[in-house]
């Protein structure tokens, strides 16, 4: 009967017919999943996502983008990159300094082995797949599903930072053929999760050299193609030279566009938001072009290979870069992030909501300064191995809250001691003579095993709690909320959350002010700073009669007001909080030449620091619209004028 029903539902027939069509490809991945099949349907188990042989990207009914595996499981991908039996090579030495510890480890049998034990390690910290820069021809990589890094463009001629003409056709030829050489032989290989493109491309990033792509593209032979791209770029936004030259604002005005070339790469003062929007639009271009010649080299070679995009070098939140990350979006399943820095939900959140992609961090780590190797280029350096522990627990945890967020893979498995190999230290889970760092692989497996049950509720709760490896005990173990000082047994919170313990939740911010209490210490702070014609002053802000009220005055101005004609009151949440939503119950004073606003921003604004903000403006005397306004990166725009259909001076509203 359990056949019959099977075989009589049509949904499961076309399943079964598009299995069969998979069968050509991998028999034993199809056997697999029609015992699975069967199973789901007799048990009446719930299939939440269909097994494909093949990894796919999936997103939630929470809206939470997940992993999912050949059989149907989700997971958030933890990985590790450079994990091989032999290591990088010392020229000092003239050795490969990791091998040479393994041979007089295991004398005999050497590769099973290191085998048994490298695998027995990496899921004993909860790893689950692979990632490049290892010994791919090791007997470790198929026991893992792994990611794959072709280096489409770099093995074309884009070594060292060179800029690649996407528009030449040689280009592009010897871009598939490098796709044939590294996808054809496992296009049917379901541990192969998916395909990265390149690694740290220059884009035109700051820590590249800053120039644009559109400097490089004009920088060309006038025969090549990409600088006829360019050229027509800018001829069909400028009818003349001298119209580019004052849109870009440069301080000499060109006279030829081919003279493009002497415009300075680091604009400063030359500068404007004409140019940052110009570049962005060509970059978009460009990237256009990349992104499609590689999804259509892998993509000929395997249907079901993920395309991760290239490893971008950071992510770089500016005007200037949008167009690179518009372009992936077309083409790209996921983007794909070299991510050192602690992680900001301002770039993250800034790089999904541009894209609706998922991201994924393809390197991260810390090196300690207490292990006494020499350091070159590359990532952060901390004090000891208890900061590099504590610094992964923070991470991951932080960061797989965010719902786009579906794997990180730690750079790397073994140190590099060499000091004349570029980027060098202590970056491994294992030094050269293959032994662990046990407080940094303890906090892996310890946080490991938390990131997806972390990820699943990260749509759902946006506060950022660091879990930290600790020596010494603190209040509370900090709550989860914040890491221990091992020196002095002190908590440092996270964002949000207070008190010795980090047990105080200050996430969600409500303040009824009926009853006449003043603001809790330390949730608020008066501003104090000049602002066009008023100096801000605490004497102006004070809780009385069932509100909190905000006052202009003149009194003693402007000896007693900073030189300014008046002094005006202000008030400030001191502590961060998440996303969400602000509500703000007020009754609205108008005044000539006075402003009345409610805003929120990412950080502190005084000083100039810039940052991103909402704002809503009620000025002068209107008493029936507002205006919304904001900056981005610190760069102003306008939004709107919004018309109401009451006073809002009237009576108290509800502003959300």
């Amino acid at each position: 009967k359990s056949a019959a029903r099977i075989l009589a539902s049509p949904s499961l027939i076309i399943i079964i017919i598009i299995i069969l069509i998979l069968m050509h490809y991998s028999p034993i991945c199809v056997l697999v999943t029609l015992f699975y099949l069967l199973y789901h349907c007799t048990s009446g188990s719930p299939l939440v996502y269909p097994p494909t042989c093949f990894f796919s990207i999936q997103k939630d009914s929470n809206g939470i983008f997940w992993f999912v595996d050949p059989l149907g499981n989700t997971s958030v991908a933890r990985g590790v990159n450079g994990v091989g039996i032999v290591g990088d090579y010392s020229p000092s030495q003239g050795v490969y300094p990791y091998n040479s510890a393994v041979l007089a480890e295991f004398p005999t049998n050497t590769t099973p082995k290191w085998t048994e034990q490298a695998y027995e390690r990496l899921t004993r910290w909860g790893y689950n797949t692979m990632g490049p820069f290892g010994d791919s021809s090791s007997t470790l990589y198929p026991l893992f599903p792994r990611f794959e890094l072709l280096q489409l463009a770099i093995k074309s001629g884009a070594a060292n930072y060179k800029v690649l003409d996407f528009f030449d056709p040689s280009v592009a030829a010897k871009m598939k053929s490098v796709a044939v050489s590294g996808v054809a032989y496992q296009a049917t290989d379901s541990k192969v999760i998916g395909y990265w493109s390149d690694n740290e491309l220059n884009w035109g990033l700051g820590w590249q050299g800053g120039r644009s792509i559109l400097s490089h593209y004009m920088s060309f032979p006038v025969s090549a193609p990409g600088y006829m791209t360019a050229l027509n770029f800018l001829q069909s936004r400028y009818t003349t030279p001298a119209a580019l030259s004052v849109a870009w604002g440069l301080l000499t005005p060109l006279t030829s566009f081919a003279l493009f070339v002497s415009v300075p790469w680091t604009p400063t003062s030359q500068d404007t938001p004409k140019r940052q929007q110009d570049e962005s639009d060509f970059l978009f271009i460009v990237a256009s072009e990349y992104y499609r010649i590689s999804r259509d080299a892998i993509k000929s070679q395997s249907s079901y290979g993920l395309f991760l995009c290239d490893r971008v070098g950071g992510i770089p939140r500016s005007v200037r870069m949008t167009g690179l990350f518009q372009a992936a979006a077309l083409y790209c399943d996921a983007l794909s992030f070299n991510y050192y820095q602690n992680p900001s939900m301002l770039e993250v959140n800034w790089a999904h909501n541009l894209t609706g992609l998922p991201l994924l961090i393809s390197e991260f780590s810390w090196r300690g300064a207490d292990i006494g190797l020499p350091y070159g280029n590359g990532g952060v350096i901390v004090p000891t191995q208890t900061d590099r522990a504590n610094r992964f627990g923070q991470y991951v945890m932080n960061i797989t809250r965010h719902p786009a967020v579906i794997g990180y893979i730690w750079f790397q498995y073994i140190d590099d001691i060499d000091v004349d190999v570029g980027e060098n230290g202590n970056y491994g889970c294992v030094n050269t003579a293959n032994q662990e760092y046990t407080i940094l692989t303890t906090s892996m497996r310890t946080h490991n095993a938390l990131v997806d049950s972390n990820h699943r509720v990260g749509a759902t709760n946006p506060v950022l709690p660091p879990l930290c490896l600790s020596t010494r005990p603190c209040p509370g173990n900090c709550s989860g909320h914040g890491c221990c000082n091992t020196e002095t047994g002190k908590c440092k919170c996270a964002s949000g959350w207070t008190s010795a313990s980090c047990a105080t939740n200050n996430t969600v911010l409500s303040l009824d002010f009926t009853n006449n209490v003043d603001p809790p210490p330390n949730t608020f702070k008066l501003n104090n700073d000049v602002w066009g014609l008023a100096t801000f002053a605490s004497k102006n802000t004070i809780v009385t009669g069932g509100a909190l009220r905000i006052a202009i005055n003149n009194a003693g101005c402007p000896a007693d007001c900073g030189g300014k004609l008046y002094s005006a009151g202000g008030l400030s949440t001191n502590v961060n909080y998440g996303y969400g939503t602000a509500t703000v119950r007020a009754k609205v004073f108008v005044l000539p030449n006075a402003m009345f606003q409610i805003h929120t921003l990412t950080g502190a604004w005084e000083g100039g620091n810039p940052n991103d903000q909402i704002m809503w403006q009620f000025t002068g005397t209107d008493k029936f619209s507002f205006d919304i306004r904001g900056y981005a990166n610190g760069v102003f725009f306008n939004v709107a004028r919004v018309t109401l259909p009451y006073d809002v001076t009237a009576a108290y509203h509800d502003f959300k």
